[in-house]
């Protein structure tokens, strides 16, 4: 395996499709099919080529995708932070807006939100 701690585009450029795919597990939420599609306009010739070549695949996946993309991503204060449920971004998302410390009333408040919006749009408010 490769240490992704010394990750550099030279390295993705050269993996193997399967360890470059790990190398940027969890880079869009529990959607690996973005990753794996971008992959195929290696090499990459910069970060933001790279960064480019997956909203690309974004850009041209269909609503359908789209939403299922956006379902994906976990709830605001939601099941999975209580769970420890939560990707390392997502954790560190969460935990830069101090989501981690409601007060019970709080937390109860935004589950009744997350469920009114995902009721109202069909997606998680992210």
């Amino acid at each position: 395996m490769l240490n992704p701690m010394k990750l550099t585009l030279e390295t993705l450029n050269g993996a193997a499709r399967n360890d470059a795919l790990q190398l940027l597990d969890g880079l869009y939420e529990h959607s690996p099919w973005i990753v794996d599609k971008a992959l195929d306009a290696r090499p990459f010739l910069s970060l933001a080529h790279l960064k480019y070549a997956m909203t690309q695949v974004v850009g041209r996946a269909g609503q359908a995708k789209q939403l299922e993309l956006i379902r994906a991503h976990p709830e605001l204060a939601g099941k999975a932070m209580v769970s420890d449920g939560l990707t390392a971004q997502s954790t560190n998302e969460q935990s830069q807006s101090d989501l981690g410390h409601c007060t019970a009333d709080e937390f109860s408040n935004l589950q009744r939100l997350n469920t009114d919006y995902n009721a109202r749009f069909g997606f998680p408010f992210i």
